[in-house]
């Protein structure tokens, strides 16, 4: 009873939500509802009449109960022709509501919750359950219509025969038993597929995409990985096979149960009529009867035990939703205060661990940054660099409030949007949008994307010398026939752009930003950012010593811990690890030029 009780109220929870959505719409598709449901009787009626009426010749009697049949088709045909095209608006309303709907939930997550290995499989189930909303407003039409059906049929079945009505609703609550019992199979077997999808989606990706075809062109794996897309496949689709096998099999046990249902009725039939209980008329009405209540039991448990089926995607997408929030560190209740550094960023005893991880990636993470300074953050992969900056941008949340100060403010405190209106920064695996040069600059800052001067002086900055055929509105990668494509030095040049689109902003990072440019070439690019950044805050990550120079600090990362911090010269006079690592790559830097000046 208690399930019975969820099973309705999530049914009529996603009526209102398609009602809400269009009203007109719902209550048209309702009418007509109603109208095909009275349809029903009335043609059962009807042709009783008919043919009752053809036997005794009455002419009178053929004509009105054959105008009325005919009056009624026509009007279920022309409601069902307008609440069709209707139902296909609405349909189309609700996947692009229910996408966009996704879309902001997906941007409300934390950027932690949203690099866990398990969130593309549950995006994707998320996906699948919430598209069954639609499915259980019109499982709820349609057990509205069968509602109607059943009582007035059987109350016609009842007064012709009873025994009538007694088949027809065993057999019907028999064939309804059939899918019943493999409810809880289907869900499982549903869940596995659409859990699974993201593997050989992967896969397939991988196979057909641009970016990936020069190595396995190279490194000739197209052999390999296809082997794995077959296997992932096939897996698949046995679990869709085995859901066939299990469908087709309780279609074969319904249809047994119709046969012998209906073997018994006509026999019944046959008898009443030879003893002149019932008339010919009778024997087209019943049997049609008959057939429906049938059915009409039928589904009406079909669409329970769908609904019922529902309910447990429903709740597994709800356990879902609260496992990544469970991924997330909560923001104390009122943070609302707008951003601002005026004197220095803290980190003391900063402590980090991925909720996948058995060991920590930040270990006792301590140190000072003093507005203006621009800080060179050396290290190995792997060292933990990366993850220190995501949490100095906010994009990780801190356990510990106080780890992370802003002039004695802990970040958690602040306004996400302040806080990134007023910070920027440029990642190692920056995205290459697919659109044109405009927006791959001012992705930086769309409020600027009209400002055809400011970004051709970005370019230049940067140093961005490709050719143009359309100028700022030159689209680029693959998707546009007429698209461009760059060097992945030259992708780096316009994602290094997008972080001067900020006006003031007031922390700057670099993550490996000329990781794609040789060494020479790299400090020039360097000097043109750090002479930009002079006065702003600015921490530029790198496996290479040589922006170390250049730097007012140095933190040199090993193993999620710092283990120097300070000038070139101090660290140079210690001879440790800052020590080793500028004599290995000096040799990168020896040759040196006077860098260009930073163009206005």
């Amino acid at each position: 009873m208690k399930s019975f009780g969820r099973v309705m109220r999530m049914a009529a929870d996603s009526f209102i939500a398609i009602y809400q959505l269009r009203p007109f719409t719902v209550s048209l598709m309702v009418f007509v509802t109603i109208v095909s449901a009275c349809y029903s009787y009335a043609s059962v009626y009807l042709s009783k009449v008919l043919l009752d009426s053809i036997v005794d010749m009455k002419q009178s009697a053929i004509l009105w109960s054959l105008s009325l049949l005919t009056g009624f088709q026509l009007l279920k045909l022309i409601l069902e022709a307008i609440s069709s095209m209707q139902t296909v608006k609405l349909s189309i309303a609700f996947s692009g509501k229910s996408d966009e709907a996704l879309i902001e939930h997906n941007a409300k997550l934390e950027l932690l919750a949203k690099e866990s290995p398990s969130f593309q499989g549950d995006f994707s189930y998320l996906k699948f359950a919430d598209n069954k909303i639609y499915e259980n407003y019109l499982k709820v039409l349609q057990l509205m219509a069968q509602l109607i059906v059943f009582a007035s049929i059987l109350q016609f079945l009842t007064g012709t025969y009873y025994v009538f009505s007694l088949l027809a609703v065993a057999v019907g609550i028999l064939k309804g038993v059939v899918d019943l019992v493999t409810v809880k199979k289907r869900v499982s077997l549903n869940t596995e597929i659409e859990s699974s999808l993201i593997r050989p989606m992967y896969y397939y990706n991988l196979l057909t995409g641009v970016d990936s075809q020069k190595e396995l062109t190279l490194y000739g794996a197209t052999s390999y990985f296809k082997q794995k897309w077959i296997a992932e496949r096939d897996r698949i689709d046995a679990k869709k096979i085995a859901l066939d096998k299990m469908d087709k099999r309780n279609f074969l046990y319904k249809e047994l149960l119709t046969i012998v249902g209906s073997v018994f009725v006509i026999m019944l039939l046959v008898i009443l009529i030879a003893n002149q209980q019932l008339s010919v008329g009778h024997y087209i009405a019943v049997t049609m009867a008959v057939a429906m209540i049938v059915n009409v039991i039928s589904v009406i448990i079909q669409d329970y035990s769908g609904l019922f089926e529902n309910l447990k995607y429903v709740d597994k997408a709800n356990d879902m939703r609260t496992s990544i929030a469970n991924k997330s560190v909560s923001k104390p209740s009122g943070a609302t205060v707008p951003f601002r550094l005026d004197q220095k960023i803290t980190v003391s005893n900063l402590y980090f661990k991925y909720p996948n991880s058995q060991t920590a990636t930040l270990k006792n993470i301590t140190m000072t940054i003093h507005k203006g300074e621009t800080i060179a953050l050396l290290g190995e992969n792997g060292s933990g660099k990366t993850t220190l900056v995501k949490l100095l941008l906010g994009l990780y949340k801190v356990e510990d409030h106080r780890a992370i100060t802003f002039d004695e403010m802990p970040i958690n405190q602040f306004d996400d949007h302040s806080l990134h209106a007023s910070t920027s920064a440029v990642f190692q695996d920056f995205i290459k949008y697919q659109t044109n040069i405009r927006e791959n600059v001012a992705i930086g800052d769309l409020a600027s994307v009209q400002d055809d001067a400011k970004l051709e002086g970005l370019l230049r900055k940067v140093n961005f010398d490709k050719a143009l055929p359309q100028g700022l509105e030159t689209p680029l990668g693959f998707i546009d026939l007429a698209s461009i494509n760059l060097s992945g030095g030259q992708w780096q040049k316009l994602a290094l752009s997008r972080v001067f689109m900020k006006e003031k902003p007031e922390l700057v990072i670099f993550d490996e930003p000329t990781s794609a440019l040789d060494p020479l070439a790299e400090l020039k690019v360097i000097h043109e950012v750090l002479d930009y950044c002079r006065d702003t805050t600015t921490i530029v990550i790198s496996h290479r010593v040589g922006i170390g120079r250049k730097a007012d600090k140095i933190c040199v990362m090993q193993q999620g811990e710092i283990v120097e911090f300070g000038t070139h010269e101090e660290l140079l006079q210690r001879k440790q690890a800052y020590y080793e690592m500028w004599n290995t790559q000096k040799e990168w830097y020896e040759e040196e030029r006077t860098p260009l000046a930073l163009t206005s």
